[in-house]
């Protein structure tokens, strides 16, 4: 299972975090915003439908070119059943995070990754 938070405190004990930001697990800094294009959103330079293209680009490429990060990312939420919290630092009720982008983006690729799996390209 897939959530998003935004403060460790809030999780409960024995889920898995992966702090999705720039200065996170180097897992999480792989699938976090380039820092470029975080500090344009940040500074007012891109609004948020910017943002979010440019970093559901970078998402796809990565799925695209089947990451490590991302694939490891998506067979976790695939196979495992514990719950997986993608962690930021905006405010969880802020729906301008790009882990709420990350987690909408590994649920739709969920039934690609089956393929995937069995070898099948569509």
């Amino acid at each position: 299972m897939l959530k998003t938070a935004w403060r460790y405190s809030q999780l409960p004990p024995g889920d898995l975090r992966l702090t999705i930001f720039l200065r996170g697990s180097f897992l999480g800094r792989q699938l976090a915003p380039d820092k470029d294009v975080l500090m344009k959103y940040k500074n007012g330079e891109l609004d948020w439908d910017a943002f979010t293209q440019l970093y559901l680009e970078k998402i796809q490429k990565m799925w695209d070119a089947k990451n490590e990060a991302i694939m490891t990312v998506a067979r976790f939420v695939h196979e495992d059943k514990r719950t997986l919290w993608l962690v930021c630092w905006e405010a969880e009720n802020n729906p301008h995070c790009h882990r709420h982008l990350l987690k909408r983006f590994l649920e739709e690729k969920a039934s690609e990754l089956t393929t995937l799996q069995k070898g099948v390209t569509t």
